[in-house]
This record gives structure tokens, C-alpha cells and sequence, in this order.
């Protein structure tokens, strides 16, 4: 009878550590622990270090799977304003609507499809001259694409 009790006693705890580890109460984890008879005081904190590094896996599992559902999503939403982008323009050549539909720059493009592909550029640097104007597109500091009259003429990769 009496290691039916301790055996409960043990339980109780630690559903008191694993309540506590929820709500993020560090006193309650330590109460736990600490009202364990002392010879089960171990194997209750060994258990409650257990089912932290339990809970911890399990909230890093869902954070990844949540991280790459957002992946997905834009990902989807950028495939998708691509699409819009070239039914929209049906004078661009093929070459330039398949590098659009896969997200790829290409030389000759114009400022609004570069937008499609790769979104609003970190800053923009004007030159105008009277025979042509002149663009620099920077993407953060990896990425610096070059325009001129109003097409992709080059671009730069740091990385």
C-alpha cells in the first residue's frame, strides 16, 4: 500500500511539473520535484527533464512546420502573381514569359515584370541624361541589377 501511495505521489508531481511547464511557472516545476519522497526525487526530476525535452521537440516541430507552410503559401502566391503577370502581357516573347512563370531574370526585361520575379527592390539610384536614363536596383546587399531605357541590362551577385 504504501508504494501505491509513493507511486502516486510520483505521478502527481509530475503532472504538477508537466502543468507548470505549460504554463511556463518555473516554482511549480521546482514544488514538483521537491515534493517527490526524497528517494524518488531523482527519477521525478529525470522524468521532468524528460518531458521538457519532449515538449521542446514537439514546439520545435510545429514551429519548422509552421515556418515551411508560410514557405509555401508565398511561394504560391508568387507563382500565382507571376501567372497573372504573363496572361496579362501576351506581347512578351516566350523565352521572357517562361523565365517569369519559374522566377528567373532575364536580360531585356522590364522594371514591372523584375517586380513580378523578385518583388520590390531595397532601393532604387536614378541618372537621367538627355540621350538615356539609368536605373540601380539593389536587393539588399547581395543582389544589384542594372536598367537602362527601361530594360534589364545586367545584374550583380555578392553572394
Amino acid at each position: 500500500m504504501r508504494e501505491l501511495i509513493l507511486i502516486v505521489s510520483v505521478r502527481r508531481c509530475l503532472l504538477l511539473a508537466g502543468l507548470a511547464l505549460a504554463m511556463g511557472c518555473a516554482t511549480h516545476e521546482k514544488k514538483a520535484v521537491a515534493t517527490a519522497a526524497p528517494a524518488n526525487r531523482e527519477e521525478a526530476a529525470a522524468q521532468w527533464r524528460e518531458n521538457l525535452r519532449e515538449n521542446d521537440e514537439r514546439l520545435f516541430e510545429n514551429m519548422r512546420r509552421e515556418r515551411e507552410a508560410r514557405e509555401v503559401k508565398k511561394e504560391l502566391a508568387a507563382r500565382d502573381r507571376r501567372e497573372k503577370y504573363v496572361a496579362g502581357h501576351p506581347e512578351l516573347r516566350e523565352d521572357m514569359r517562361e523565365a517569369i512563370r519559374v522566377g528567373k531574370l532575364k536580360i531585356g526585361m522590364e522594371p514591372s515584370a523584375v517586380r513580378t520575379v523578385w518583388g520590390e527592390p531595397d532601393h532604387v539610384t536614378r541618372y537621367v541624361s538627355a540621350s538615356h536614363s539609368m536605373e540601380l536596383w539593389s536587393y539588399g546587399a547581395a543582389y544589384h541589377l542594372n536598367f537602362v531605357n527601361g530594360k534589364l541590362t545586367s545584374w550583380t551577385s555578392s553572394r
